[in-house]
């Protein structure tokens, strides 16, 4: 009886596999929102020197030629001496309220750049509404208000959690800002603890027909539902929690702290509402009946009895890339930002569009003109900062190595801020430059994806950040003299 020879089954086995492990490398960046890894079988052999920046990346790019007020430029020219005098000082004198970088590596620290906001707003002022409330928090007692709006980047509150301790142990404040009433990581939120029952969660990014507030979010629930926050030790607790909803009736809310249960009722209201509840401390839990048909968009825990002091509220959308931001409701967005207003608006996005197969951007800076020029029309009176797109790495040369889209896509955020008159915030250059997201990973810094950080990186990003936020104060205080 004649042996069957196998040899053929096994080279065709073996192509089959091999065709479909090179097809996964064309796999979208995401599906549904949801980041997906690459298999790149030949990523030994793509590193080439052509994809690396070749001398200043950077392009030259000015402010547009109108000015605010009607300015001089012989003024417009003072005030640029002076913060390029600024700069040369803070080259060689030791600013005694910046902080150190966190690394337990001494020359990784000695690396790191300064990072200046660059101001592409014409007069040189794109930040002084931010420095002006700065400045007259403890004469009025309002707080400076930031709103950082992302993707997961800053997820969990990773680098705004620190960021905010640092802005609030200098001028003062306290509280967690802005929360969600259902998350899908509030268990890897560090500052505050946060559970919840009962809640059904609508999101911009699934149900993009319905109407959202800046928040990108609302809560509805059937019957009874809880809520429950406790800060964590060494955080700032909270004294005011307002509730931001709409509701065809009463909503009765019952609060339960360690020494108190109180009952509230929530007024109706056919347009969106803030109900604040004063006196409370660090820990308590919600209870709401009644709450059929209601919308609810969150809770604001900030710390209010010092006067003035500064709110940083974290609003990070998975899988956003920031053109939600154009969908947002006018009516919606206009009464939300007369509830909760900012001075002070940051825009983090860009992971979620960088990819291998694009390196024109184009597309995407005019869907994020759009996106900003409606933002401006909810908050006209509001300062508003592109952080620029972070690090990201794979594997090429047996080692990680910066995406070039990072290039293409860092360079098109700067353009954008210099078309829009806006500032510009150099995250990749924070983070160390070109490769710098391969030396996080190892720190222990940012995650084995290569793409998001840990919290250590999120608060080394942030001293960064904070120190830029310093700097920018000298100049505002210079030119109010």
């Amino acid at each position: 009886m004649k042996k069957k020879n196998y040899t053929w089954y096994l080279w065709g086995m073996l192509l089959s596999t091999f065709a479909i492990i090179s097809l996964l490398y064309w796999l979208p960046d995401n599906l549904f929102g949801v980041p997906l890894q690459k298999v790149d079988i030949f990523s030994e052999l793509r590193h080439s020197d052509a994809d690396a920046p070749n001398g200043k990346d950077v392009e030259q790019l000015t402010r547009n030629s109108a000015t605010d007020d009607g300015e001089t430029e012989k003024e417009i020219k003072e005030r640029d001496a002076i913060y390029e005098d600024l700069k040369k000082q803070d080259a060689t004198l030791e600013n005694e309220d910046s902080i150190e970088p966190s690394s337990p590596d001494k020359e990784e620290s000695k690396s790191t750049p300064k990072v200046y906001f660059e101001d592409f707003n014409p007069s040189h002022l794109g930040l002084r509404n931010t420095y002006a409330a700065l400045a007259k928090r403890k004469i009025d007692g309002t707080p400076l208000r930031i709103a950082f709006l992302g993707d997961s980047f800053i997820e969990a509150d990773i680098f705004t959690l620190d960021l905010r301790k640092f802005l609030q142990s200098r001028y003062g404040g306290g509280g967690a800002g802005w929360m969600p009433f259902s998350s899908e990581v509030s268990g890897y939120r560090q500052g505050i603890t946060h559970s919840f029952s009962g809640w059904k969660d609508h999101f911009i990014i699934r149900q993009s027909k319905e109407l959202y507030p800046l928040t990108g979010h609302y809560y509805t629930c059937e019957g009874s539902a809880t809520l429950q926050y406790k800060v964590a030790k060494g955080y700032t607790p909270w004294d005011c929690a307002t509730i931001f909803y709409t509701s065809n009736k009463e909503v009765q809310v019952t609060l339960s702290s360690a020494d108190t249960t109180q009952q509230y009722s929530l007024p109706p209201s056919s347009e969106m509402s803030a109900y604040a509840i004063k006196g409370q401390g660090g820990e308590m839990k919600l209870s709401f009946s009644g709450a059929e048909g209601a919308k609810f968009y969150g809770i604001a825990l900030d710390g209010t009895k010092q006067g003035g002091g500064v709110i940083l509220d974290n609003f990070s959308h998975r899988g956003s890339s920031g053109f939600q931001l154009g969908q947002i409701d006018t009516q919606l967005g206009k009464r939300f930002a007369a509830l909760r207003p900012y001075h002070l608006i940051v825009l983090q996005y860009g992971l979620n569009v960088a990819s291998d197969k694009t390196k024109d951007y184009t597309y995407y800076t005019k869907r994020m003109a759009e996106a900003i020029d409606h933002l401006k029309k909810l908050y006209p009176h509001t300062d508003i900062v592109i952080m620029g797109v972070s690090d990201r790495a794979k594997r090429s040369g047996g080692e990680p190595h910066t995406m070039p889209a990072i290039y293409a896509l860092r360079n098109a955020q700067r353009k954008l801020a210099s078309e829009k008159g806006i500032v510009f915030w150099d995250t990749f250059e924070a983070m160390g430059g070109e490769n710098s997201m391969g030396r996080f990973v190892k720190q222990g810094w940012a995650a084995k994806d290569y793409t998001h950080l840990s919290f250590k990186g999120g608060k080394r990003l942030a001293e960064v950040f904070y120190n830029s936020f310093l700097f920018e104060e000298k100049y505002y205080q210079r030119i109010r003299r």
